[in-house]
């Protein structure tokens, strides 16, 4: 693996899965430098080495302008990020445009950087990979030898955008520290949203295999929107500033995913096992799981409930609702937070509400524990004394 020189990161999408399997190796406390690799991942370490003959194919053109393009009349740094629960990637392209109208992206850099082996929400990661890209944009306006007119950032992530663009509301440090950098070389107005489908960055935060990358166009040369005018390019989202909208945010992506996630792995570890790296798939556990009938899926980090369902014309936290254990302390703080939300409500409304957003194994009985200690209830349902 590391015999692959890439110094500008033409094919880190390839090098992403090969990267993902020897970390696994070693974090393998069972397993000592000297042992076989386990059946498992021997297969898929097989099929990437077969795989990588197909890069002899690869062709890249050494200069970034067309010897035909004729003269220069603008030239942009745009400079793309992703993230996935696998790694986060980034990828920097130049624009030019001659005097005749035409239009020709170069590929400069690419990255791609495995996920923490801690789990972080997606969010996070999408803001970390911003990082990276200041960080790109910074070493290309460094080294280019026709400074660029403008640097523009792409990320698909609006959770992204509103951190990047907030004046007043104070982060948790991991998300201000990350925004500082970011705004400390760079103006908000210079991010855009670009949707998931054109973000060329998606490959190198997913990783593929090498013949699938010579098929990645976006990859080698940017989404299509790069190639035509200004005018054309997407319409970007309207960003709601409203102070409540965005504590609301940050609360939902940085403590609830991450509480969530974290709960659901102590307690759920084998099913992790078995589901990692099967996103928006469905999975197989054991029978003998307590979650075997839900059907589940991970998706940001997080189990949660799978089947047909999925396809009802419903909000999507109810097709799919996360997972949490029985026993457990996160639980019962949820338990508890609807329960004082609805007035000290009886067992009943509480599960009914609990379940437009979570399955909780034996659900009936962990409200009921929680309810039985709430100190309000029993007071006001307590019998009068004589």
């Amino acid at each position: 693996m590391s015999s692959l020189y890439d110094p500008l990161g033409i094919v880190a999408p390839v090098l992403l899965p090969a990267k993902k399997i020897l970390r696994d190796l070693c974090i393998n406390k069972q397993l000592g430098w000297d042992d076989d690799i386990p059946v498992e991942y021997k297969a898929s370490w097989e099929q990437w080495i077969e795989e990588l003959h197909h890069l002899n194919t690869l062709q890249i053109d050494r200069c970034l302008k067309p010897a035909d393009f004729g003269h220069v009349v603008s030239v942009q740094l745009h400079v793309f990020s992703d993230a996935s629960t696998v790694g986060y990637g980034c990828v920097a392209y130049l624009r030019m445009s001659n005097d005749e109208g035409g239009i020709h992206t170069a590929f400069l850099i690419g990255k791609s950087r495995l996920a923490p082996v801690k789990t972080i929400t997606v969010p996070r990661l999408e803001l970390t990979a911003a990082t990276v890209s200041i960080h790109i944009g910074k070493l290309l306006m460094k080294e280019l030898e026709t400074t660029p007119e403008s640097v523009t950032y792409h990320t698909d992530s609006t959770t992204v955008l509103h951190y990047i663009s907030n004046e007043t509301k104070r982060f948790p440090i991991f998300v201000a520290n990350r925004v500082k950098q970011i705004r400390d070389f760079s103006e908000p107005t210079q991010w855009k949203y670009v949707d998931s489908k054109s973000n060329p960055a998606d490959v190198a935060s997913r990783g593929v295999s090498a013949s699938h990358l010579l098929t990645c166009m976006n990859w080698f040369h940017g989404p299509k929107f790069l190639s035509s005018s200004e005018s054309e390019w997407p319409v970007q989202p309207h960003l709601i500033h409203d102070e409540k909208m965005l504590e609301e945010t940050v609360t939902a992506t940085d403590a609830t995913q991450d509480d969530c996630s974290h709960n659901t792995k102590i307690h759920f570890n084998k099913e992790f096992e078995l589901l990692q790296g099967c996103e928006s798939t469905r999975g197989r556990v054991p029978r003998t799981s307590s979650v075997y009938k839900l059907d589940p899926f991970i998706e940001s980090g997080i189990l949660k409930v799978g089947g047909r369902i999925g396809r009802a014309n419903i909000p999507k936290e109810m097709k799919h609702p996360v997972i949490l254990p029985y026993r457990s302390h996160v639980t019962s703080l949820i338990i508890t937070d609807q329960h004082i939300k609805l007035a000290n409500a009886g067992r009943n409304h509480v599960l009914s509400m609990l379940r437009e957003t979570y399955w909780i194994i034996k659900a009936n009985s962990a409200v009921r524990n929680v309810l039985s200690h709430c100190v309000t209830c029993r007071r006001l349902r307590g019998s009068t004394c004589d």
